[in-house]
C-alpha cells in the first residue's frame, strides 16, 4: 500500500507568524500496515490511509495547509469549505482530499507539536539516508569503492543496503554510530552491518577503500566492529578493490572472495569503542577529552569551559554513559593507547602521549583491562 507521508521539520519562529513556510515536505513511499497511524475515529468520512490526514488536519491545521500549498502547487484560502458538503473525502483524489482542508480559528495555528508527535514512529526509518548507489549488483557479491578524501571532509549521517568493511590506506578516519564513535587509523578496519546509520569525519586527507558485501554473506558481532587488518587482509582489501567487484559466478573471484571471509572470521577484535553523551555540554566536554586524551585538565576547568558544574557532569555520564568520568576518561586514554601501539610506538611514549606520568602505572592499568602488558598485547596482535 502506498503512503504520502509527511517529514515535519522543528518549527522556526519569526516574526509576524507561527513557523516558517518550510516546516513540512513531503515524500512518497511504501509503508507497511503495521506502520500505519491510528485507526479511524467511528463514523469518521475518512478511511484507511487517509485517517492520517483526517487527524493531521485536527491536530495541526497550520502544518496541513502548508501541505496543501506544497502538493497543489498553489495557495489555498485560510477557511476552506468543510468535506461533508463534498461527499466522502476516502474515495477522491489526494489532490481533492487536501483541499478540503478546514482551519477554524486562530487558536488551531498552535498544534504543531501534535502533528510532529503522530508522525514520528511512522518516520523514524527516514531520518538518515540509505544509500545505494555502491551496493553489489545482480550476480555480484561484494563490490567496492576506493576514494580520496582531503581534510576536514564529513559524510554525512547515512546508511547502506549492504554491510560494508571500510579502512583508510592512509590517514585516520572519525566514525560515530549514534552515540558509539570510533578512531580508527590505518591498521584497523570497521565492520558496519548493513543498515546501520553512520557518519565520517576526516581530519586529516586520507585514501578510503570500502568493500560492500551482499547481506548475510557473513556476520561479524551484533553491531560495529573495529578488527585488526595483517598484512594478508589488507592485500585481499587491495585486489578486491583493484578488481572492482566480486561476481558469485566467477571461480576465481569466488574463490577470493571465500578467503577473504575466512579472514574477517579470524581478524581479531580491537576495543576502541567509546561511548558520548548526547548532552551538548557533557558531549563539549567529552569531545575536547576525546580530540587530545593527554591534556592534564581538570575536570573543574573543563566543567566551568562547558558551562555546567561537576556533579552535573558526573549525572549526566552516569545517566547516558553508565560511567563515571574518571572511568570514562581512563577507558579514551586507552583506546588512544592501543591506537599507539599499533602503530610500533614504544610503551614509554604511549605512556607519556595518552596523560600518564609514571609509565609504571600505565601498563598496571592495560593490563587490568586487557589481561596482558601492552608490549605482549601487541605483539601476539601482529602474529595473528
Amino acid at each position: 500500500m502506498f503512503f504520502t507521508l509527511l517529514r515535519l521539520c522543528p518549527p522556526t519562529r519569526r516574526e509576524g507568524s507561527e513557523v516558517d513556510k518550510s516546516a513540512c515536505s513531503i515524500a512518497s513511499m511504501p509503508v507497511p500496515p503495521a506502520a500505519l497511524p491510528l485507526a479511524p475515529r467511528k463514523g469518521s468520512a475518512f478511511s484507511g490511509p487517509t485517517t492520517f490526514f483526517s487527524r493531521l488536519r485536527r491536530r495541526s491545521p497550520t502544518t496541513f495547509l502548508r501541505l496543501c500549498r506544497l502538493h497543489c502547487g498553489k495557495a489555498l484560502p485560510s477557511r476552506a469549505e468543510p468535506h461533508s458538503s463534498r461527499g466522502c473525502a476516502a474515495t477522491r483524489p489526494l489532490c481533492s482530499l487536501i483541499e478540503s482542508a478546514t482551519i477554524s480559528s486562530p487558536s488551531s495555528f498552535q498544534s504543531l507539536s501534535g502533528a510532529r508527535h503522530l508522525v514520528r514512529h511512522n518516520i523514524s526509518f527516514m531520518r538518515h539516508k540509505l544509500t545505494r548507489e555502491n551496493d553489489p549488483g545482480p550476480g555480484v557479491s561484494i563490490s567496492t569503492l576506493s576514494h580520496e578524501y582531503p581534510k576536514g571532509e564529513l559524510i554525512p549521517t547515512h546508511s547502506h543496503g549492504s554491510s560494508q568493511l571500510i579502512y583508510a590506506s592512509h590517514g585516520i578516519m572519525e566514525v560515530s554510530s549514534g552515540q558509539s564513535f570510533w578512531t580508527i587509523p590505518p591498521h584497523f578496519g570497521l565492520w558496519i552491518p548493513a543498515r546501520t546509520p553512520h557518519q565520517i569525519r576526516m581530519p586529516g586527507s586520507v585514501s578510503m577503500r570500502t568493500l560492500y558485501l551482499r547481506p548475510r554473506l557473513i556476520e561479524i558481532g551484533s553491531g560495529c566492529t573495529v578488527l585488526y587488518v595483517g598484512g594478508l587482509l589488507r592485500e585481499l582489501i587491495f585486489e578486491i578493490v583493484r578488481l572492482g567487484r566480486l561476481r558469485t559466478h566467477n571461480r576465481v573471484e569466488s574463490a577470493l572472495r571465500e578467503v577473504l571471509l575466512s579472514e574477517l572470521r579470524r581478524a581479531s577484535p580491537v576495543p576502541t569503542l567509546v561511548t558520548l553523551p548526547t548532552d551538548p555540554r557533557a558531549l563539549s566536554v567529552a569531545q575536547s577529552v576525546v580530540s587530545d586524551p593527554g591534556r592534564r585538565l581538570s575536570l573543574e576547568f573543563m566543567c566551568k569551559s562547558a558551562g555546567l558544574s561537576v556533579r552535573t557532569l558526573e549525572r549526566i555520564f552516569q545517566r547516558e554513559v553508565g560511567l563515571d568520568f574518571e572511568s570514562w576518561r581512563r577507558q579514551v586514554r586507552l583506546m588512544k593507547a592501543v591506537e599507539l601501539l599499533i602503530s610500533g610506538r614504544s610503551v614509554k611514549e604511549v605512556a607519556f602521549a595518552v596523560g600518564y606520568q609514571n609509565p609504571s602505572a600505565f601498563v598496571e592499568l592495560f593490563r587490568a583491562t586487557f589481561g596482558n602488558t601492552p608490549k605482549a598485547w601487541a605483539s601476539g596482535l601482529r602474529r595473528l
